[in-house]
């Protein structure tokens, strides 16, 4: 199989879930999140970055994927420090200067009201901004086998001595963005998988940003929204009971409707390698988009519910979504299954989208049917 034969292809993925109220996500004041239809009915959402963020803790918990972690301004310098202390360079104060380079590289610098002194501030809110503001400065899913190899190819390129001669602070940074740039361009460079699949955003350093091979929407509801209140009480640590324990809380069950599109042919151009390519196009990798809802709280991967409908998509245009319109009127899993089914089918069959040469598999609880996403992947995507 030669992955150039790739290019091209999309793989979509449609699920329709029923969630009940504790598996929803709430907004920061603890009500439920909701919007507004073009038809201005009430929907309820689940934010895609809840999903991803549950997606990416469960693909941690296993040893064999390559997954980047939220890296905050000391972890950051204590890896480059490692780095640097295992090949071989010791003396401090280039340490310093090589770690400063790096942070700075990668957006991570400390904002610059730390290194004011403010007489008019106390030491302990001084300590306490301090470690805000570091905290705040986070490069989310660098891998730490990016940080190690990036580090030592500069060390062997030996960068440092080359920036030293540039006068102009803003051209060093430039110029180290630029040969980082190179070596994330290797062949042989490893990028983290979640990277690779959502990308990477620096705002600082925008040369070093990734796209993503995917691209997720929010769950959204498919069911108007008609939410009740539901009035509690609760007992503080010390048996008291108070008006600081009682309230109401919003609750609402429904049916969410998500599509993730992947392009396989980014996904091919940010990894490089094809085993890992072909590794992370197979359903056993795949199935936690449909399966890791989260909610945007704690615990939330204990409360997940199976679509009772998922649909895979490979066409050769482009990757879409489907109206949210085609579910009014609508009542019941197995007429909003239908409703979804009957439109991916209405696609295959429009003359007009015939070079897409879509293709599509399915599993839907509410008819039976259940088709293998593996062997449909692997037929229609690595093997064709």
């Amino acid at each position: 199989m030669n992955i150039n034969e790739m290019n091209n292809k999309k793989i979509e993925i449609h699920m329709l879930v029923e969630l009940n109220n504790n598996s929803i996500n709430r907004g920061r004041n603890g009500e439920l999140k909701s919007t507004t239809d073009a038809n201005g009915v009430k929907k309820q959402y689940i934010s895609s970055q809840c999903v991803k963020r549950s997606i990416r803790e469960r693909k941690m918990q296993d040893p064999d994927n390559r997954q980047g972690v939220k890296v905050v301004y000391s972890e950051m310098v204590e890896k480059v420090h490692e780095v640097l202390l295992g090949i071989g360079i010791t003396n401090e104060d280039e340490i310093k200067k090589i770690t400063e380079y790096i942070i700075e590289a990668y957006g991570m610098k400390k904002n610059k009201q730390e290194n004011n002194e403010n007489n008019n501030e106390n030491t302990k809110n001084k300590d306490q901004n301090k470690e805000k503001s570091i905290k705040d400065n986070i490069l989310d899913h660098l891998s730490c086998c990016e940080i190690e190899c990036v580090v030592k190819k500069l060390c062997e390129k030996n960068i440092w001595k080359d920036l030293d001669t540039i006068k102009k602070h803003e051209t060093q940074i430039e110029k180290l963005v630029k040969n980082i740039k190179e070596i994330e361009n290797d062949p042989k460079y490893q990028i983290s998988y979640d990277i690779a699949m959502h990308g990477r955003m620096i705002a600082s350093s925008p040369d070093l940003n990734i796209d993503g091979a995917s691209f997720m929407t929010d769950l959204i509801g498919v069911t108007p929204m008609n939410s009740v209140y539901d009035f509690y009480s609760a007992k503080s640590d010390g048996d008291k009971q108070g008006a600081a324990n009682m309230g109401d809380i919003e609750i609402n069950s429904g049916i969410f409707y998500k599509t993730t599109v992947i392009d396989v042919n980014t996904l091919k151009k940010n990894l490089k390698n094809e085993n890992d390519v072909i590794k992370m196009l197979t359903w056993d990798y795949l199935k936690d988009y449909v399966e890791c809802i989260g909610k945007g709280r704690q615990h939330g991967k204990f409360n997940t519910t199976y679509p009772f409908y998922i649909a895979v998509v490979v066409t050769e245009g482009n990757g879409c979504t489907v109206r949210h319109s085609i579910f009014d009127g609508k009542h019941g899993a197995d007429e909003m299954a239908k409703a979804l089914h009957d439109n991916l089918m209405g696609r295959i069959s429009n003359p007009n989208r015939s070079s897409d040469n879509m293709k599509i598999a399915e599993s839907d609880e509410t008819t039976g049917k259940y088709d293998n996403f593996n062997d449909f992947i692997r037929t229609n995507v690595i093997e064709a």
